[in-house]
């Protein structure tokens, strides 16, 4: 994620869902914050459907003229935690996923938000940073967490056929939990859900038929 991105009709759409999460859950946002680039994409602006939909999100996001993420704060209910330090030095990222995981483990759901979505083959550790690994995925769930994941198409069409294997290979998911996905736009939302966390299963059906935007992938 990058702060340059705050407010775009991406973050809209990504909030309403995890308020809508947040309702039933202690949630941890897990930025994955990395400094902004120079590219000039993203930051499609928000439309008076945004407005009819959320006005409070609406008005939040229109009123924050500078790009940082914090600024979302008010959104959320007080138990929902953020891990929002900017990891701008790829040699230190033990360190940081660290400091993540001691931020954040202690609350039910974790969202992760990566700059790159999951890592590929090309990940290198000059990379890395920018994309969230299998290995941390492994960490939370082993220690009882559930699991939303932000990631951004691919060009390659069979990209989620493979992201399903390899995370249900790793985790042992059809046992001993639940995989959905969930899509809006050029956006899919994994989640990795614990058994004992089951009604954020339900909880996924619903929004989808209350909010036509976004639709349940077969996996």
């Amino acid at each position: 994620m990058q702060n340059k991105y705050f407010g775009d009709i991406h973050d809209f759409y990504k909030y309403v869902l995890l308020k809508r999460i947040s309702e039933h859950f202690s949630l941890g946002i897990y930025w994955c914050l990395v400094p902004n680039d120079i590219s000039k994409d993203g930051n499609k602006k928000l439309t008076e459907k945004e407005n009819k939909k959320d006005s409070k999100l609406f008005g939040l996001l229109n009123s924050s003229k500078d790009k940082d993420l914090k600024n979302i704060k008010p959104y959320f209910s007080k138990n929902t935690k953020y891990f929002e330090n900017i990891h701008e030095k790829y040699h230190l990222n033990s360190i940081y996923q660290k400091i993540a995981f001691e931020k954040l483990f202690k609350q039910e759901i974790i969202f992760f938000d990566p700059d790159n979505g999951l890592e590929v083959l090309t990940t290198n550790n000059k990379n890395k940073f920018k994309y969230l690994s299998y290995e941390t995925i492994e960490k939370y769930w082993i220690i009882g967490n559930s699991m939303i994941i932000y990631q951004h198409l691919n060009r390659d069409k069979n990209y989620l056929d493979d992201i399903i294997l390899k995370i249900t290979e790793l985790l042992n998911i059809h046992k001993i939990g639940y995989l959905n996905v969930i899509r809006k736009g050029h956006v899919d939302y994994i989640f990795i859900i614990q058994k004992k966390h089951r009604l954020l299963h339900d909880i996924i059906a619903d929004f989808v038929n209350k909010n036509k935007e976004f639709k349940i992938m077969k996996i």
